[in-house]
């Protein structure tokens, strides 16, 4: 991870790419979808074709998920972090990256205000080596998800989860290498792993 701001410019045209959403004060299944992207890159890195797959795992509280912690938690799932295809974007602040969730990547994120007994570090600004995440630039949008093959029952988005306050919805887009996103998981904590990677195998190929 470090401190440089990432676009949606670096992927188009050069490789395909697995974006989610995550935080690490999860108590659910956001390990779940790190380990569905971890599956993906291990069998990228056996096949040949890691250098033609990304994956961007966002934090929607930056204000909790440092640079540390973010690597901490990807190495607790086996992820290799310190790959060249394996990203954790933070945005600089939590109404930012609400906003990319929520209206770029049309993914349904609510935060409820703090309740007696909560506990929030509101201390935490930006870390030194947090990768930033361009709310302009980095937009595999909703608006390119309308041809997008949807895998599992969508109704609600999936399954939320509330969490210190956090409603998640747990889901991956599968984009390809023209900025399309190809494949949307909505329900991605109950995915096959073996299907997820058929798809991007499949999306990699056709990239080619």
């Amino acid at each position: 991870m470090s401190d440089e701001v990432v676009s949606r410019d670096d992927y188009v045209g050069e490789r395909a790419f697995l974006m989610t959403f995550i935080f690490t004060s999860c108590t659910d299944e956001c390990g779940t979808l790190v380990n569905m992207c971890r599956l993906v890159q291990e069998d990228a890195a056996a096949e040949g074709y890691d250098d033609d797959i990304a994956f961007l795992l966002m934090t929607f509280d930056p204000e909790t998920d440092d640079a540390g912690a973010l690597r901490e938690y990807g190495r607790e799932h086996g992820a290799d972090v310190e790959a060249e295809n394996w990203r954790f974007l933070r945005p600089e602040t939590q109404d930012e990256a609400l906003d990319l969730v929520n209206e770029t990547f049309g993914a349904p994120v609510d935060v409820q205000p703090p309740q007696e007994g909560d506990h929030y570090d509101d201390g935490n600004e930006s870390a030194d080596g947090n990768e930033s995440a361009d709310t302009n630039e980095t937009n595999a949008s909703s608006d390119e998800n309308h041809d997008a093959e949807d895998h599992g029952d969508d109704s609600g988005h999936g399954d939320g989860h509330a969490d210190e306050g956090t409603t998640h919805y747990y889901m991956i887009f599968l984009v390809n290498e023209d900025g399309i996103v190809e494949r949307s998981y909505p329900r991605a904590h109950t995915e096959i792993p073996t299907d997820v990677i058929d798809d991007v195998q499949t999306v990699v190929e056709n990239d080619a």
